[in-house]
């Protein structure tokens, strides 16, 4: 079983917004912590805000800002991300980061009602690095061609696990919008984990026809995913401080409900940690 604590932004110590302006310092932190998944970024949005999406930073996590204008495309925290995972390449743990999974991402720009975030990502090897073909924002082939962009980038850079972060409350009908997303991340060598939050058994037929993902639930929450996928890889979720449901011992990951910034202090950071070892 491997250790993930989604604790980077909280690592920051101060606006979440700033927790890569060193790349270094946040690596040597989470060394520090002896896990076996090194998350440097965590359902940050980086990948809509490097592709032109202003973020309203005013809660955490951010969403697209509403009514807000795509701006010209800079590369914002991608470089950075990409070169927190390049540092983590040489240690023990799985340098890790996350793309916004697709179903999320179509319904959160949609909500924005922002143009297309369409172009590119100022990453490390390359300044094209996203580059979704689709013109509207909202339209589930643009926002699966960033997604498959991003993780692409991330995985160049050093991820082996890529988190997607979806919404528990928005369910696809079918496995269709995530197919691409967790295949391009599998050929890449990485493991896709995709998070669910809270209440997630509507999530049930799509996750059990994306058989190469390993969904991260609450089983507690989430009484239907727990039935039906203890017989394939599967990853437990807890929240900040609270032990693991003890499905954990059977899981390959567990990991918290989500960031802990804005839900537990600087101070109880290595606290919220210790709590996820069994």
């Amino acid at each position: 079983m491997l250790v993930a604590p989604l604790i980077p932004a909280l690592a920051a110590g101060g606006a979440p917004r700033d927790a890569l302006d060193d790349p270094a310092k946040l690596v040597k932190l989470l060394r520090s912590l002896r896990v076996g998944v090194a998350t440097v970024e965590f359902a940050s949005r980086w990948e809509l805000e490097a592709a032109g999406m202003v973020l309203d930073w005013s809660r955490f996590p951010p969403r697209p800002a509403a009514g807000a204008p795509a701006r010209e495309p800079t590369g914002a925290r991608a470089p950075q991300v990409l070169a927190a995972l390049a540092l983590l390449r040489r240690g023990k743990a799985l340098p890790a980061a996350s793309v916004t999974g697709p179903v999320a991402a179509a319904a959160e720009l949609a909500a924005a009602s922002a143009p297309a975030p369409g172009a590119v990502v100022g990453a490390a090897r390359s300044a094209a690095a996203l580059s979704p073909r689709a013109a509207a924002a909202t339209s589930p082939r643009a926002v699966t061609a960033l997604a498959v962009s991003a993780a692409r980038a991330l995985c160049e850079a050093g991820a082996r696990l890529v988190w997607i972060v979806e919404d528990s409350d928005r369910a696809p009908s079918d496995a269709a919008l995530l197919q691409p997303l967790v295949a391009a991340i599998r050929a890449s060598g990485a493991m896709p984990a995709l998070h669910l939050s809270g209440a997630a058994d509507a999530w049930l037929e799509p996750v059990k026809r994306l058989r190469q993902v390993v969904p991260c639930f609450d089983p507690a929450r989430s009484p239907a995913l727990a039935r039906e996928l203890t017989g394939r890889p599967f990853g437990v979720l807890a929240a900040p401080g609270a032990r693991p449901h003890p499905l954990a011992g059977a899981a390959v990951l567990v990991t918290h409900d989500g960031e802990l910034a804005g839900r537990v202090g600087a101070d109880g950071l290595r606290d919220a940690v210790k709590a996820l070892r069994p």
